[in-house]
């Protein structure tokens, strides 16, 4: 018997997943701490983790694999505003400047995955 949410030939992708959290959150906290390259770092990994689940659909269930994707695009567009935080607002064109770049933010992790789970509810099939 099988797990229902993995199927079978990617039985092995938690396993990854683990992997790619423990990288996000204990590997790379320690690689040049605060700056602007450990966010590209995890932008990129990020990146190749939607390409990842996009392009294998590892899960058994649709909805599950719409999830992840949309989870994966906040957690892209997360790290690429805080970027904006890591540059000084004043000199560029940005109406409202951190205060709008912290309500994009608060977008990104509420509005964004809560529009992706009643999309991927949705797309359930009986």
């Amino acid at each position: 018997m099988s797990f229902p949410y993995v199927l079978s030939r990617y039985y092995y992708w938690d396993c990854l997943e683990m992997l790619r959290k423990a990288f996000l959150t204990g590997i790379l906290i320690f690689y040049h701490k605060g700056s602007l390259f450990q966010l590209i770092i995890a932008m990129l990994s990020s990146l190749g983790v939607l390409g990842a689940v996009a392009a294998f659909h590892p899960y058994a269930s649709r909805t599950a694999n719409l999830f992840k994707i949309v989870a994966e695009i906040a957690l892209l567009a997360t790290l690429m505003l805080i970027v904006l935080l890591k540059i000084d607002l004043s000199k560029e064109d940005v109406p409202g400047g951190e205060a709008f770049v912290g309500f994009l933010l608060l977008l990104s992790n509420t509005v964004v995955p809560g529009a992706g789970l009643a999309l991927a509810t949705l797309t359930i099939r009986a």
